[in-house]
């Protein structure tokens, strides 16, 4: 297995981030965009769109922990 460097798995956390962000958005704007939908499919468009912000939150946590404990001990 090769090692990555930290330069390099920046910009994949980054669009990781991204990508949960744009998921949560685009969820949250199918669970309300068209009445017409029933009302389970609406129901999966949340639960899906809560399933992604918890992720993203999740993943944000860490990286604000990560980068606290890099400032306190340098």
């Amino acid at each position: 297995m090769t090692q990555v460097r930290a330069e390099e798995r920046r910009s994949s956390r980054a669009l990781q981030r991204l990508g949960g962000l744009l998921g949560v958005t685009w969820f949250t704007f199918l669970t309300f965009s068209d009445p017409e939908r029933p009302l389970w499919l609406r129901v999966g468009y949340a639960v899906t769109a809560l399933a992604f912000a918890a992720g993203t939150t999740a993943e944000l946590v860490a990286a604000g922990r990560r980068r606290f404990r890099v400032t306190e001990s340098g």
